[in-house]
């Protein structure tokens, strides 16, 4: 069996995580020969799935700058890259939009988490009014009165 080509590639570029569908030639017979998937020199198999000879989508990886997306099937060896996809890294914060969604089931596979952001609850340190107060101890009531004072 030929190589495999990588042909064509939805979205080109995104962040570490983002949903990639890949499309190509010979990209494997089945889900057992396609034995291994780069993207940006990141290795991504695990996150890939086989979906035809033609189709495959995977996760991006952590790879970061233009790269090449190369699939490798044990019937047609390392394959080659037409088309490329640029990683990049964006981090969003409380001012800054990112235009990239990541979906859910990357969150788990990369171990995103969003406790490492901060948040704008009760006792984490409210940024936009300054409040530094910790209620760890607080009723619900007490931590209640703290974010309404003004309301009975």
């Amino acid at each position: 069996m030929p190589a495999p080509l990588v042909t064509g590639i939805s979205p080109r570029e995104g962040c570490p995580g983002i949903k990639i569908t890949i499309r190509g030639e010979n990209l494997g017979l089945d889900e057992k020969d396609f034995i291994g998937l780069k993207i940006c020199g990141d290795d991504c198999r695990a996150s890939a799935t086989w979906v035809s000879p033609t189709k495959i989508v995977a996760y991006a990886g952590n790879g970061q700058g233009k790269g090449d997306v190369v699939v490798i099937t044990k019937s047609g060896g390392v394959g080659s890259c037409s088309v490329g996809f640029y990683g990049r890294v964006e981090q969003a914060g409380q001012f800054q939009e990112v235009a990239v969604w990541i979906e859910e089931d990357a969150v788990a596979l990369f171990g995103l988490n969003a406790s490492k952001t901060p948040a704008l609850l009760p006792g984490s340190g409210d940024t936009l009014s300054g409040s530094t107060t910790d209620s760890s101890n607080a009723t619900q009531a007490e931590e209640l009165y703290d974010m309404f004072p003004t309301s009975n």
